[in-house]
Protein backbone atom coordinates (compact mmCIF):
# COMPACT_ATOMS: atom_id res chain seq x y z
CA UNK A 1 0.00 0.00 0.00
CA UNK A 2 3.03 2.28 1.00
CA UNK A 3 4.38 1.57 -2.50
CA UNK A 4 1.37 1.94 -4.09
CA UNK A 5 1.70 5.92 -2.32
CA UNK A 6 4.90 6.26 -3.50
CA UNK A 7 4.15 6.05 -7.23
CA UNK A 8 1.52 7.93 -7.41
CA UNK A 9 3.19 10.95 -5.62
CA UNK A 10 5.84 10.64 -8.13
CA UNK A 11 3.75 10.41 -10.97
CA UNK A 12 2.31 13.60 -10.30
CA UNK A 13 5.32 15.31 -9.23
CA UNK A 14 6.50 14.28 -12.97
CA UNK A 15 3.60 15.84 -14.78
CA UNK A 16 3.99 19.04 -12.77
CA UNK A 17 7.26 19.39 -14.22
CA UNK A 18 6.53 18.45 -17.25
CA UNK A 19 3.68 21.70 -17.45
CA UNK A 20 6.13 23.85 -16.03
CA UNK A 21 8.96 23.55 -18.58
CA UNK A 22 5.85 23.36 -20.66
CA UNK A 23 4.84 26.77 -19.82
CA UNK A 24 8.00 28.65 -19.57
CA UNK A 25 8.77 28.06 -23.21
CA UNK A 26 8.23 30.59 -25.95
CA UNK A 27 6.24 29.71 -28.77
CA UNK A 28 4.96 31.67 -31.47
CA UNK A 29 1.48 31.90 -32.00
CA UNK A 30 0.99 33.85 -35.24
CA UNK A 31 4.07 33.78 -37.50
CA UNK A 32 5.31 37.40 -38.75
CA UNK A 33 3.55 39.56 -40.81
CA UNK A 34 6.29 41.61 -42.79
CA UNK A 35 5.92 44.61 -45.34
CA UNK A 36 8.19 47.00 -47.17
CA UNK A 37 7.99 50.82 -47.64
CA UNK A 38 10.41 50.41 -50.77
CA UNK A 39 13.13 52.80 -49.34
CA UNK A 40 15.69 51.25 -47.27
CA UNK A 41 12.99 49.38 -43.93
CA UNK A 42 10.81 46.52 -43.63
CA UNK A 43 8.66 45.77 -40.65
CA UNK A 44 7.81 42.29 -39.09
CA UNK A 45 4.87 41.77 -36.73
CA UNK A 46 3.95 38.53 -34.22
CA UNK A 47 1.82 37.19 -32.13
CA UNK A 48 3.65 35.18 -28.80
CA UNK A 49 1.77 32.61 -27.22
CA UNK A 50 2.15 34.52 -23.93
CA UNK A 51 3.48 37.82 -22.31
CA UNK A 52 7.06 38.28 -23.52
CA UNK A 53 10.10 40.35 -23.48
CA UNK A 54 10.94 41.00 -26.95
CA UNK A 55 13.91 42.44 -26.88
CA UNK A 56 15.48 40.57 -24.21
CA UNK A 57 14.51 37.18 -25.24
CA UNK A 58 14.00 37.76 -29.22
CA UNK A 59 16.08 37.99 -32.45
CA UNK A 60 15.13 38.20 -36.13
CA UNK A 61 18.12 37.45 -38.60
CA UNK A 62 17.64 37.91 -42.07
CA UNK A 63 19.81 37.58 -44.95
CA UNK A 64 18.97 38.59 -49.07
CA UNK A 65 19.28 35.05 -50.91
CA UNK A 66 22.62 35.63 -52.43
CA UNK A 67 25.90 34.37 -51.64
CA UNK A 68 27.51 37.33 -50.89
CA UNK A 69 25.03 38.83 -48.77
CA UNK A 70 25.46 40.06 -45.00
CA UNK A 71 23.04 38.65 -42.29
CA UNK A 72 21.47 40.89 -40.39
CA UNK A 73 19.77 40.69 -36.37
CA UNK A 74 17.23 43.10 -35.68
CA UNK A 75 15.93 43.22 -31.85
CA UNK A 76 12.21 43.37 -31.74
CA UNK A 77 10.73 45.63 -29.21
CA UNK A 78 7.02 45.11 -27.77
CA UNK A 79 4.30 46.72 -29.70
CA UNK A 80 1.89 44.87 -26.94
CA UNK A 81 2.66 42.47 -24.00
CA UNK A 82 2.39 39.41 -26.43
CA UNK A 83 3.00 41.32 -29.51
CA UNK A 84 6.44 41.85 -31.00
CA UNK A 85 7.69 44.30 -33.66
CA UNK A 86 11.47 44.25 -35.70
CA UNK A 87 12.34 46.94 -38.41
CA UNK A 88 15.02 45.43 -40.82
CA UNK A 89 17.00 48.08 -42.56
CA UNK A 90 17.61 47.03 -45.87
CA UNK A 91 19.65 49.15 -48.59
CA UNK A 92 18.64 49.01 -52.66
CA UNK A 93 15.37 47.42 -52.06
CA UNK A 94 15.12 45.58 -55.74
CA UNK A 95 12.21 43.85 -57.66
CA UNK A 96 13.40 40.59 -57.48
CA UNK A 97 15.16 40.71 -53.71
CA UNK A 98 14.26 37.81 -51.71
CA UNK A 99 15.00 37.27 -48.17
CA UNK A 100 15.62 34.73 -45.47
CA UNK A 101 13.88 35.03 -42.05
CA UNK A 102 14.57 33.25 -38.97
CA UNK A 103 13.29 33.56 -35.51
CA UNK A 104 15.44 32.85 -32.70
CA UNK A 105 15.09 32.64 -28.70
CA UNK A 106 18.43 32.19 -27.70
CA UNK A 107 20.00 29.12 -29.46
CA UNK A 108 15.83 27.79 -30.20
CA UNK A 109 14.55 28.54 -33.52
CA UNK A 110 11.25 29.16 -33.18
CA UNK A 111 9.97 30.09 -36.92
CA UNK A 112 11.88 30.29 -40.54
CA UNK A 113 10.56 31.72 -43.56
CA UNK A 114 10.89 33.77 -46.91
CA UNK A 115 10.38 37.53 -47.37
CA UNK A 116 10.03 39.22 -50.90
CA UNK A 117 9.76 43.23 -50.25
CA UNK A 118 8.28 43.99 -53.55
CA UNK A 119 5.59 41.85 -53.04
CA UNK A 120 4.68 43.13 -49.79
CA UNK A 121 4.61 46.85 -50.43
CA UNK A 122 3.24 49.36 -47.20
CA UNK A 123 4.16 52.91 -48.47
CA UNK A 124 5.04 55.15 -46.63
CA UNK A 125 2.93 57.95 -44.74
CA UNK A 126 2.97 61.15 -46.75
CA UNK A 127 4.06 64.36 -44.74
CA UNK A 128 4.11 68.27 -44.38
CA UNK A 129 0.10 68.74 -44.89
CA UNK A 130 -0.95 71.79 -44.73
CA UNK A 131 -4.20 73.62 -45.68
CA UNK A 132 -4.65 77.30 -47.14
CA UNK A 133 -7.39 79.41 -48.59
CA UNK A 134 -7.73 81.60 -51.85
CA UNK A 135 -10.36 85.02 -52.83
CA UNK A 136 -12.17 82.56 -54.82
CA UNK A 137 -13.73 80.60 -51.63
CA UNK A 138 -11.30 77.33 -52.36
CA UNK A 139 -9.73 75.19 -49.62
CA UNK A 140 -6.16 73.90 -50.90
CA UNK A 141 -4.31 70.85 -48.82
CA UNK A 142 -0.90 70.42 -49.91
CA UNK A 143 1.65 67.56 -48.58
CA UNK A 144 5.28 65.91 -50.10
CA UNK A 145 5.62 62.93 -51.53
CA UNK A 146 7.70 60.45 -49.42
CA UNK A 147 9.73 59.26 -52.02
CA UNK A 148 12.58 60.48 -54.26
CA UNK A 149 12.06 60.94 -57.86
CA UNK A 150 14.65 58.26 -58.36
CA UNK A 151 12.65 56.07 -56.25
CA UNK A 152 10.18 52.90 -58.07
CA UNK A 153 7.23 54.67 -56.17
CA UNK A 154 7.29 58.35 -56.89
CA UNK A 155 5.44 57.93 -59.98
CA UNK A 156 2.70 55.37 -58.75
CA UNK A 157 1.41 56.48 -55.91
CA UNK A 158 -2.26 57.49 -55.44
CA UNK A 159 -3.39 59.58 -52.60
CA UNK A 160 -6.40 59.26 -50.49
CA UNK A 161 -7.88 62.07 -48.46
CA UNK A 162 -10.16 62.49 -45.40
CA UNK A 163 -12.25 65.64 -44.39
CA UNK A 164 -13.94 65.03 -41.27
CA UNK A 165 -16.11 67.29 -38.80
CA UNK A 166 -14.42 68.01 -35.70
CA UNK A 167 -17.69 68.43 -33.77
CA UNK A 168 -19.51 65.43 -35.33
CA UNK A 169 -16.66 62.90 -36.79
CA UNK A 170 -19.67 60.65 -38.49
CA UNK A 171 -19.64 63.50 -41.11
CA UNK A 172 -16.76 62.75 -43.39
CA UNK A 173 -16.01 62.98 -46.77
CA UNK A 174 -13.35 61.32 -49.32
CA UNK A 175 -11.52 62.25 -52.09
CA UNK A 176 -9.43 59.78 -54.10
CA UNK A 177 -6.51 61.66 -55.99
CA UNK A 178 -5.28 59.84 -58.85
CA UNK A 179 -2.97 62.63 -60.63
CA UNK A 180 0.90 63.31 -59.56
CA UNK A 181 0.77 66.39 -57.76
CA UNK A 182 0.04 65.97 -54.07
CA UNK A 183 -2.08 68.46 -53.97
CA UNK A 184 -6.28 68.72 -53.87
CA UNK A 185 -8.61 71.56 -54.04
CA UNK A 186 -12.74 71.56 -52.91
CA UNK A 187 -15.16 74.70 -52.36
CA UNK A 188 -15.40 75.72 -49.26
CA UNK A 189 -19.15 75.59 -49.91
CA UNK A 190 -19.41 71.86 -49.31
CA UNK A 191 -18.71 71.95 -45.29
CA UNK A 192 -20.43 73.94 -43.08
CA UNK A 193 -19.83 77.06 -42.17
CA UNK A 194 -18.42 78.27 -38.82
CA UNK A 195 -16.90 74.74 -38.16
CA UNK A 196 -13.86 73.13 -37.03
CA UNK A 197 -11.88 70.11 -39.78
CA UNK A 198 -9.39 68.32 -40.21
CA UNK A 199 -7.40 66.24 -42.84
CA UNK A 200 -5.24 63.74 -43.04
CA UNK A 201 -3.88 61.59 -46.41
CA UNK A 202 -2.27 58.16 -46.79
CA UNK A 203 -0.99 56.29 -50.07
CA UNK A 204 -1.36 53.63 -52.05
CA UNK A 205 0.64 52.11 -54.92
CA UNK A 206 -1.49 50.20 -57.12
CA UNK A 207 1.39 48.72 -59.70
CA UNK A 208 2.57 46.80 -56.38
CA UNK A 209 -0.34 45.83 -55.28
CA UNK A 210 0.57 47.37 -51.92
CA UNK A 211 -1.89 47.97 -48.64
CA UNK A 212 -2.43 51.43 -47.83
CA UNK A 213 0.27 53.32 -45.63
CA UNK A 214 -0.50 54.98 -41.96
CA UNK A 215 -2.73 58.51 -42.14
CA UNK A 216 -0.31 61.18 -42.17
CA UNK A 217 -0.85 63.36 -39.10
CA UNK A 218 -3.81 65.50 -39.53
CA UNK A 219 -4.54 69.49 -39.56
CA UNK A 220 -7.18 71.62 -38.77
CA UNK A 221 -8.80 74.65 -39.69
CA UNK A 222 -12.09 76.61 -39.62
CA UNK A 223 -14.29 76.87 -42.14
CA UNK A 224 -15.18 80.80 -42.08
CA UNK A 225 -16.79 80.59 -45.48
CA UNK A 226 -21.00 82.08 -45.64
CA UNK A 227 -23.30 80.37 -47.67
CA UNK A 228 -24.57 82.71 -50.31
CA UNK A 229 -28.77 84.00 -50.24
CA UNK A 230 -29.28 81.60 -52.41
CA UNK A 231 -28.72 78.62 -50.17
CA UNK A 232 -31.10 80.42 -47.59
CA UNK A 233 -34.16 80.61 -50.24
CA UNK A 234 -35.60 76.80 -49.38
CA UNK A 235 -35.96 77.78 -46.09
CA UNK A 236 -37.51 81.27 -46.72
CA UNK A 237 -39.75 79.98 -49.42
CA UNK A 238 -40.93 77.16 -46.58
CA UNK A 239 -41.38 79.94 -43.66
CA UNK A 240 -43.35 82.04 -46.09
CA UNK A 241 -45.75 79.17 -46.89
CA UNK A 242 -46.17 78.82 -43.22
CA UNK A 243 -47.28 82.00 -42.77
CA UNK A 244 -49.51 82.27 -45.36
CA UNK A 245 -51.75 79.33 -44.01
CA UNK A 246 -51.32 80.96 -40.81
CA UNK A 247 -53.43 84.46 -42.24
CA UNK A 248 -55.67 82.15 -44.32
CA UNK A 249 -56.81 80.61 -41.03
CA UNK A 250 -57.06 83.62 -38.78
CA UNK A 251 -58.86 85.00 -41.83
CA UNK A 252 -61.46 81.98 -41.98
CA UNK A 253 -61.71 81.92 -38.37
CA UNK A 254 -62.47 85.86 -37.91
CA UNK A 255 -64.97 85.59 -40.82
CA UNK A 256 -67.07 83.03 -39.22
CA UNK A 257 -66.73 84.74 -35.71
CA UNK A 258 -68.15 87.77 -37.23
CA UNK A 259 -70.93 85.87 -39.41
CA UNK A 260 -72.13 84.31 -35.87
CA UNK A 261 -71.67 87.25 -33.85
CA UNK A 262 -72.94 89.79 -35.88
CA UNK A 263 -74.22 89.03 -39.21
CA UNK A 264 -76.47 86.17 -37.94
CA UNK A 265 -78.41 88.38 -35.40
CA UNK A 266 -79.66 90.49 -38.61
CA UNK A 267 -83.52 89.63 -39.04
CA UNK A 268 -84.56 87.74 -41.87
CA UNK A 269 -87.98 88.54 -43.54
CA UNK A 270 -88.06 84.85 -44.35
CA UNK A 271 -87.56 83.78 -41.07
CA UNK A 272 -90.32 86.67 -39.86
CA UNK A 273 -93.67 85.62 -38.30
CA UNK A 274 -95.40 87.74 -40.50
CA UNK A 275 -97.33 86.11 -43.15
CA UNK A 276 -95.86 86.61 -46.61
CA UNK A 277 -98.02 87.46 -49.71
CA UNK A 278 -97.17 88.16 -52.87
CA UNK A 279 -99.08 90.23 -55.52
CA UNK A 280 -99.26 90.70 -58.89
CA UNK A 281 -100.52 94.85 -60.21
CA UNK A 282 -103.38 92.88 -61.72
CA UNK A 283 -104.44 91.90 -58.13
CA UNK A 284 -103.87 95.06 -56.25
CA UNK A 285 -107.61 96.21 -56.85
CA UNK A 286 -108.52 93.46 -55.14
CA UNK A 287 -106.46 94.29 -52.04
CA UNK A 288 -107.48 97.43 -52.58
CA UNK A 289 -111.23 97.06 -52.07
CA UNK A 290 -111.12 94.19 -49.48
CA UNK A 291 -108.66 96.15 -46.94
CA UNK A 292 -109.42 99.50 -47.51
CA UNK A 293 -105.91 100.10 -49.41
CA UNK A 294 -105.92 104.06 -50.95
CA UNK A 295 -102.97 104.12 -53.61
CA UNK A 296 -100.89 107.13 -53.23
CA UNK A 297 -100.00 108.78 -56.23
CA UNK A 298 -100.16 106.76 -59.96
CA UNK A 299 -96.69 106.05 -61.41
CA UNK A 300 -95.48 104.60 -65.17
CA UNK A 301 -96.14 101.45 -65.78
CA UNK A 302 -93.10 99.02 -64.95
CA UNK A 303 -92.06 101.68 -62.26
CA UNK A 304 -92.18 101.50 -58.31
CA UNK A 305 -95.44 102.12 -56.66
CA UNK A 306 -96.94 102.30 -53.14
CA UNK A 307 -100.28 101.63 -51.42
CA UNK A 308 -100.74 102.10 -47.55
CA UNK A 309 -103.54 101.92 -45.77
CA UNK A 310 -105.21 100.79 -42.75
CA UNK A 311 -105.24 97.30 -41.15
CA UNK A 312 -108.07 96.85 -38.19
CA UNK A 313 -109.22 93.55 -36.90
CA UNK A 314 -112.96 92.85 -35.18
CA UNK A 315 -112.86 91.94 -31.68
CA UNK A 316 -115.36 89.03 -29.86
CA UNK A 317 -117.59 92.18 -28.87
CA UNK A 318 -118.25 93.19 -32.71
CA UNK A 319 -116.12 96.84 -31.85
CA UNK A 320 -113.04 97.33 -34.24
CA UNK A 321 -109.66 97.90 -33.30
CA UNK A 322 -106.68 99.01 -34.39
CA UNK A 323 -103.60 96.83 -33.94
CA UNK A 324 -100.16 96.72 -35.15
CA UNK A 325 -99.44 95.24 -38.74
CA UNK A 326 -99.62 91.19 -38.51
CA UNK A 327 -100.31 91.42 -42.25
CA UNK A 328 -97.09 92.76 -44.74
CA UNK A 329 -97.60 92.54 -48.46
CA UNK A 330 -94.41 91.59 -50.55
CA UNK A 331 -94.35 91.84 -54.28
CA UNK A 332 -90.68 91.16 -56.14
CA UNK A 333 -89.29 93.88 -58.74
CA UNK A 334 -87.96 91.72 -62.07
CA UNK A 335 -84.45 93.64 -61.47
CA UNK A 336 -84.26 92.72 -57.78
CA UNK A 337 -82.61 89.63 -56.42
CA UNK A 338 -84.98 89.34 -53.11
CA UNK A 339 -88.59 90.53 -52.18
CA UNK A 340 -89.66 93.81 -50.73
CA UNK A 341 -90.87 93.96 -47.15
CA UNK A 342 -92.06 97.69 -45.08
CA UNK A 343 -94.46 98.17 -42.65
CA UNK A 344 -94.98 101.76 -40.37
CA UNK A 345 -97.04 101.49 -36.72
CA UNK A 346 -100.27 100.85 -38.02
CA UNK A 347 -100.04 101.20 -41.76
CA UNK A 348 -98.14 99.34 -43.56
CA UNK A 349 -96.87 99.68 -47.29
CA UNK A 350 -97.01 97.52 -50.41
CA UNK A 351 -94.24 97.71 -53.44
CA UNK A 352 -94.90 96.51 -56.32
CA UNK A 353 -94.08 96.31 -60.23
CA UNK A 354 -96.37 95.37 -63.42
CA UNK A 355 -96.63 91.87 -63.85
CA UNK A 356 -94.08 90.26 -66.67
CA UNK A 357 -96.26 87.51 -67.80
CA UNK A 358 -97.44 83.91 -65.88
CA UNK A 359 -98.05 83.94 -62.05
CA UNK A 360 -95.06 84.48 -60.41
CA UNK A 361 -95.14 83.28 -56.78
Amino acid sequence: MGWLGSGLTFSVSCLILVWAADSGSLRVRHPPTCFSDFISTSTCEWRMSGPTNCSAELRLTYQLDFRTSENGTCVPENRESTVCLCNMLMDNVASVDIYQLDLWAGKQQLWTGSFQPSKHVKPRAPGNLTVASNDSHMWQLTWSNPYPPENFLYDELSYQVNISNEDDPSEFTVYNVTYMEPTLRFSASILKPGTFYSARVRIWAQIYNSTWSEWSPSVKWFNYYEWPWERHLPLAVAISCIIIVVICLSCYWSIIKIKKDWWDQIPNPAHSPLVAVVIQESQVGGWVGRFGLHLRGSQPSGVLKTVTGLWSRTEPSGRSRSAVPQLAVVTRSPGASRPSLGFHSHFFSLWWVPSLGGDDP
